[in-house]
């Protein structure tokens, strides 16, 4: 395998991560009431007494193609009062591709992904319309290849209350 590919896939990763982690500080810490704090691992799949087991390891400076990274973000609601319709959003980093119904959250959220880098989100499938050579339209479904970003909605956060979303992602 080509260690200068190697390299730049790891780097866009680990910068891509940071990057999303910067962003989700900045953009809440401005309210202070909800602390958010999103963290990647690489999965690793071992076997333990004839079984498979999974443990989550801290992101490598490299990765591979076929390497399985999980993100999760958790959340606090540090004020006094509940709140409504919290977001919390995560990108998929380019030179990986989101893994079909790997999303988790501990408490009921509601999730979205975007196909058009976080510009607008829908809950999956995402159907588009496609025009045919005839000048006809079809629908057809948009595969999670294609997804940017996705997002979990929590419609009520009550004061104090903690959450922990998590979803993955494969190297190409």
């Amino acid at each position: 395998m080509n260690t200068h590919f190697l390299f730049r896939v790891g780097f866009v990763m680990v910068f891509s991560a940071l990057l999303l982690l910067f962003s989700a500080f900045w953009a809440l810490s401005q309210e202070g009431k909800l602390v958010l704090k999103m963290t990647g691992y690489l999965v690793i799949a071992e076997e333990e007494d004839g079984r498979l087991v999974e443990r989550l390891l801290p992101l490598p400076e490299t990765t591979t193609p076929g390497d399985i990274i999980q993100y999760n973000i958790s959340g606090k609601n540090n004020s006094q009062e509940s709140l409504f319709n919290v977001k919390a959003a995560g990108k998929i980093p380019r030179g990986t591709v989101y893994i079909d119904e790997s999303n988790r959250s501990d408490i009921p959220a509601d999730f979205y992904v975007s196909i058009d880098y976080g510009k607008s989100y829908a809950q999956p499938p995402l159907i588009i319309k496609v025009k045919k050579t005839d000048g006809s339209e079809k629908e057809e479904i948009v595969s999670p290849e294609a997804y940017t970003n996705i997002s979990f909605t929590i419609k009520k956060l009550v004061a104090g209350e903690t959450f922990f979303s998590s979803y993955r992602v494969q190297v190409r």
